[in-house]
């Protein structure tokens, strides 16, 4: 939906708070006794290993459209060889710091990744500002590799967590080596050293403002792949299958042959509206190469994971028919420069061709003579070519074409790619048509359409116009953030037709400063009032740090920023809010007026959503200096509450499905009185594992599980009832 971005802030008068898929948790704190003096800095020689990689930016050629973010240095760094180890709380802790100073960004690979149950994996910079993580033994995959999204510093600290055990010696029983460390000169939406970010190609529109209804949006990624000396962006596109099978689909190059276990790809990274920073948090590690031939240029990739159901995935449509390339007007979805989604359009038809450049030997390439709107750059790679009905019919290998000379890109052919070689591991048709039944194409589709799809929930419409409202008459900050007035909380509120289940949320800031001291907290709070009832779910709001400047060992003195920016929270355990909620922020209040503020609706003459709290909560339009009827621009991302049920019903009118549970388990309980209840789950030993609230209603709660396998028991607690249950672990 279309929104307008307001860039004055309004002066009114009174007449008028990473992630590749995370299990959560967070690393040891480094501050003492609240003395602001990190750990770190007492940590001796040898805490931290200097990179020594080249600094000298190395482009890549220009016809093949990948972007060469940096220089790779080979490392051999365990917990044997580097760092400190240390116990804290049962556990014990490696932590060790790598250095590459001047770079925006840093990437680590571990060529060697296989963790226990219970053992945790973070990566922060010093401050403890940016974390990603943590990883867990759900992140093992079969190559043993674990590629971690680049890290914007120059710093990064990588810290195990393994639950101690004494029969080993206190030895971990994890494999962990980080053997490829990426000097970056750029980060993940394109920012170069000394250049404006997210710029990418000024003739090329993101795809928000110019085509936001278009469903390859939510298919398209951007790739970061570590090669053996350099690192790149390029692009690749989820695609349809029968198996629903989480298949990328790109170029050659932008992996040669092997490098895909070393590729993050990133997914729903577009910018909300223009000049606001689109969210970088929904990633997925690793992928194993399953179909590709570099003659033809294609590559077919399987993704380590399937992407959640939170990241709102797009399985996009294709047709390997050769005359389906002849199906004029097309869109080009791509990150040129590894900038957020960019499109371009081309209108006059394409012609079969061999590519002008590189070893290319035979006629298997689309070639776009002419682009009427927009352009391809570095970083385009593997972007996918579609044809009037929406369907793919090629991916992006290179050319010539520019801002300035929109002319002479090449696509490989899908039809081609489809049957030109019968060895299975060098064409697509194996893989698209598996079962063998003689389809050359499908539609595009949800991979989550039977199961409970989730959306971005919103209360701003197409007329709304976004921005920050200053108050006046002696009054200092933001209507919607810190101000003299002392409000301490903010909230949205939404209603639904049916029961929903909250996976994260989405926090538009349009200024602030981070404060480690004061955090800024992100909230579910009951509905079915007029205001906001008790706190059900709550997370810590951190901006990603995308500008850090080294400062010595350790010393971190960068301001963090998060003006303009787009924010998604995701909650370790999905949050059951019935049909009526409220999502907002929360922060104490403390001397700093200008310290955030959340974009909302400033033109708004009915219809009031926007709640604040000071001594109570109270709506927008009774707000004693600016009174408006006004949304927030925080948005919440749901599904319906309820999977499929299964026959699996208790003698204590309790039903838990599924089971054996992967990731969360969904309840019924058919005699529990509606409101909040307390759960707890116990190993077999009887040991308590986890607890929490939830809110019951007539639909279904869902809880999250453990990560370690085994069997549990479910204790759900309300203030008559207590009901138990056994499940399985997977």
């Amino acid at each position: 939906m279309k929104r307008c971005l307001c860039i004055i802030v309004f002066c009114l008068t009174a007449m008028v708070s990473l992630a590749q898929i995370s299990s959560g948790g967070m690393p040891v704190p480094f501050l003492q006794d609240n003395v602001k003096k990190p750990m770190l800095k007492s940590s001796g020689t040898g805490f931290y290993t200097n990179i020594a990689a080249d600094t000298v930016y190395r482009p890549a050629d220009a016809s093949e459209k990948i972007i060469v973010a940096g220089n790779v240095c080979p490392t051999n760094l365990t917990p044997y060889n580097s760092g400190t180890v240390f116990s804290n709380n049962g556990y014990r802790i490696w932590r060790a710091g790598i250095v590459s100073k001047g770079a925006a960004s840093i990437g680590v690979v571990f060529t060697e990744f296989d963790i226990p149950d219970g053992a945790k994996l973070f990566l922060y910079n010093p401050s403890q500002t940016n974390v990603i993580g943590s990883f867990s033994s759900v992140n093992n995959n079969e190559q043993n590799i674990l590629p971690v999204q680049p890290l914007n510093s120059d710093t990064v600290i990588v810290e195990y967590q393994e639950p101690e055990n004494a029969a080993s010696g206190y030895r971990f029983k994890g494999k962990l080596k980080i053997g490829k460390v990426s000097h970056n000169f750029m980060t993940a939406n394109g920012v170069l050293k000394k250049s404006q970010p997210w710029k990418g190609i000024t003739c090329a529109e993101h795809i928000e403002l110019r085509d936001p209804k278009n469903p390859q949006k939510n298919a398209v990624c951007m790739i970061y792949t570590t090669g053996d000396n350099v690192s790149w962006f390029s692009t690749g596109v989820l695609i349809n299958n029968p198996d629903k099978k989480p298949y990328v689909l790109s170029s050659y190059h932008c992996f040669r042959s092997s490098y895909a276990k070393t590729s993050v790809f990133y997914f729903q990274n577009h910018i909300p509206i223009k000049d606001v920073q689109g969210s970088l948090e929904l990633s997925i590690a690793g992928g194993n190469i399953v179909a590709q031939a570099q003659e033809l240029d294609f590559a077919l990739v399987q993704l380590n994971e399937m992407p959640p159901r939170d990241y709102r995935p797009y399985f996009a449509g294709w047709d390997a028919n050769e005359q389906a390339g002849y199906n004029a007007p097309y869109k080009c979805v791509q990150h040129p420069n590894g900038d957020f989604t960019k499109i371009a359009f081309a209108t006059q038809t394409v012609s079969k061709s061999k590519a002008n450049f590189g070893d290319y030997k035979y006629q298997t390439f689309w070639k776009v003579g002419v682009w009427s709107e927009g352009a391809t750059q570095g970083g385009s790679s593997g972007c996918p070519l579609t044809n009037a009905n929406g369907k793919i019919i090629g991916c992006l290998t290179g050319g010539s074409s520019t801002c300035e000379y929109p002319k002479d890109d090449y696509f490989w052919q899908l039809s081609e790619a489809w049957s030109f070689f019968p060895d299975p591991n060098k064409s697509l048709r194996s893989w698209l048509d598996p079962h063998q039944t003689s389809i050359n194409y499908m539609s595009g589709a949800d991979p989550y359409a039977d199961d409970n799809p989730c959306y971005r929930a919103t209360n701003i419409d197409s007329d709304d116009t976004m921005g920050a409202v200053q108050l006046s008459d002696g009054a200092t900050g933001y209507q919607s953030g810190h101000n003299s007035l002392g409000n301490t909380a903010y909230a949205e509120h939404y209603t639904f037709d049916d029961d929903k289940t909250l996976y994260g949320l989405y926090v538009v800031t349009y200024k602030g400063k981070y404060n480690a001291s004061h955090p800024v907290y992100v909230n579910v709070y009951e509905g079915g009032g007029y205001t906001p009832g008790s706190v059900i779910a709550s997370a810590v709001l951190k901006p990603t740090d995308r500008y850090y400047n080294y400062a010595g060992e350790f010393v971190y003195s960068t301001t963090i920023k998060w003006n303009m920016r787009e924010n998604y929270v995701r909650f370790d355990t999905p949050v059951n809010v019935g049909k009526d909620c409220f999502v907002g922020v929360s922060f104490d209040n403390y001397e700093s007026p200008d310290t955030l503020a959340i974009f909302q609706t400033t033109n708004r003459a009915s219809g009031n959503y926007a709640y604040y709290y000071n001594s109570g909560w109270k709506s927008f339009e009774n707000y004693p200096n600016t009174p408006m009827a006004a949304s927030l621009w925080i948005e919440p991302v749901v599904s319906p509450a309820c999977g499929t049920k299964s026959d699996d019903v208790s003698a204590q009118n309790l039903s838990l499905f599924p089971n054996p549970v992967d990731l969360y388990i969904n309840v019924i309980c058919a005699d529990c009185p509606n409101g909040n209840a307390k759960y707890m789950i116990e190993d077999e030993d009887g040991r308590v594992v986890s607890t929490g609230k939830v809110l019951i209603t007539d639909g279904c709660t869902v809880i999250g599980v453990p990560i370690s396998k085994g069997f549990y028991t479910l204790i759900l607690q309300t203030e008559t009832l207590s009901h138990s249950y056994k499940f399985i672990k997977k």
